[in-house]
Formats: structure tokens, C-alpha cells, sequence
């Protein structure tokens, strides 16, 4: 199986960029500049959302795609790959990231006591439309950025580099640690950063684990709405 002429350095960088992005530029600039001016939670976390989005990409185009002479087939993107094909898969790996999350949040709020983080909790607004936002920002936006950028850029990096095992592991950690600090999900994402990988390794196609991260995000997001 080729794999894409991707140096580790290359991940380095990008993802430096990544997290400066949402450590700094987010946390201690955006997110209060925004609430400054009224933005409620929801609003805030769709806007903070599409910057990240914006940034990942762009670094991933520019000193991962373009610098190294490559293309978007490199990360995933390969039509010739029927979604159809893989449509069992898609469901099975969604019912097993619903299930192993149902099963670690129970821990996490009833075991442990971690709480819940402050997205959980800005699902309770009524407002339609700011749910409609929350909703495609969950379900659309974040899956398609952090696939491209964490199974079709790091992971597929990684492979090159590690054997299956190793490489899916030490993927899958970096995706739960980007999404500190909402503690509650950190094992669940761990245990999705798997399940993904996983999608991504068995189809070489970046738009399975893309739909069931999509699927994944919509129907714990319609949940958590059911049960406020």
C-alpha cells in the first residue's frame, strides 16, 4: 500500500498550528472577544468552530499538501471508492461509537462525577435556529475538518511511519487531547479516534470515517437534546 512522502516534522508543524489556534488564539482571545459582544454559547462555539476549521485546512493545503508536491487523493479523497460498498461498515461503527459512549459517559457522570462540559449544556437552549447551527457545526463542519486533518493528514502520516497498530493509537490519543479540556470526553473520543482510524485503514477512503463521525456527533447531539 503507497503512502503519501509525508515527514513527521509535518505533522509537528501542523499541528502546533492547530493547537495555538485553539489553546491561544481561541481560548484567550476569540471565545471572550465574542462573548464580549453577546454571542451566547452556542453561536460562540459554531464561530470558534469555523475558524479552527479554516486554519486546519489551510495549514494542511499549504505545508502539507502543497509543499510536499502531493494532492487531495493523498488525504483520503478518492472517488473511485463507493460510499455504497461500505455502507455495513459505516453502520457498525457507528452503533459501536454510540454504544462504547453511552457506556463511558455512564462511567465518567455516575462513576467518576466528572460533569458535564459547557457544549452539553448549551444544547438546552430552545431556540430553533441556534440548535439548527449547533447541529450542522456538530454533525458537518467539525467532522469533515478533523477527518481530513486527523485520519487523512496525521494518521495517514503516521502510517507511513509506525505500524497499524502503533499508528492508530498514538492517533487516536492526539484526537481526544485537542479536545481538552471537556474531561468527560476524553475516553469517549480516545475510543472514537480508534473506531475511525480503524474506517479510514480498511476503505483508504477519507469520506467513511467522515460519515460516521458525522453520524456519530448528529445522533449524540439529538440525544443529549431528548434528554434536556
Amino acid at each position: 500500500m503507497n503512502r503519501a512522502n509525508w515527514r513527521i516534522w509535518d505533522v509537528v508543524f501542523i499541528l502546533s498550528i492547530h493547537l495555538i489556534a485553539k489553546f491561544i488564539v481561541v481560548d484567550f482571545w476569540l471565545e471572550p472577544l465574542l462573548t464580549d459582544l453577546g454571542f451566547d454559547g452556542v453561536i460562540t462555539g459554531t464561530i470558534t468552530g469555523l475558524f479552527l476549521a479554516c486554519v486546519a485546512l489551510t495549514s494542511v493545503f499549504l505545508f502539507g499538501i502543497q509543499k510536499n508536491n502531493l494532492s487531495f487523493r493523498d488525504l483520503g479523497f478518492r472517488p473511485e471508492i463507493k460510499i455504497t460498498k461500505h455502507l455495513r461498515l459505516i453502520l457498525i461503527y457507528t452503533l459501536l461509537s454510540l454504544i462504547s459512549a453511552g457506556l463511558l459517559l455512564y462511567i465518567m457522570y455516575e462513576v467518576i462525577g466528572v460533569g458535564p462540559n459547557e457544549r452539553s449544556n448549551a444544547v438546552a437552549d430552545p431556540n430553533v435556529y441556534k440548535l439548527t447551527v449547533a447541529l450542522l457545526s456538530a454533525a458537518v463542519i467539525s467532522p469533515f475538518y478533523e477527518e481530513i486533518v486527523y485520519r487523512g493528514f496525521i494518521y495517514e502520516n503516521f502510517r507511513k511511519h509506525f505500524n497499524r497498530w502503533p499508528a492508530i493509537l498514538l492517533n487516536a490519543i492526539i484526537f481526544s487531547l485537542v479536545h481538552l479540556p471537556s474531561l468527560d470526553i476524553l475516553p469517549v473520543n480516545i475510543v472514537n479516534g480508534i473506531l475511525f482510524a480503524l474506517a479510514y485503514e480498511k476503505t483508504r477512503s477519507i469520506y467513511v470515517p467522515m460519515i460516521i463521525h458525522g453520524l456519530f456527533n448528529g445522533i449524540l447531539f439529538l440525544g443529549v437534546l431528548i434528554g434536556n
